[in-house]
């Protein structure tokens, strides 16, 4: 996963693909399903803009 890949994820380029998903959530040794996509990040505001 590059930090490229990250940065279009966070601005609503494009999602993540599930093999993507599945290293990032190796990388921080959490369930898959552990990471939200969908959920709002800190100090950002709908859509991906900062707040």
């Amino acid at each position: 996963v590059t930090p490229g890949s990250i940065y279009n994820w966070e601005r609503g380029v494009y999602e993540p693909k599930a093999r993507q998903l599945r290293a990032l959530a190796q990388a921080f040794g959490v369930p898959m399903e552990a990471i939200d996509l969908d959920a709002p990040k800190a100090g950002m505001k709908a859509g991906g803009e900062a707040a």
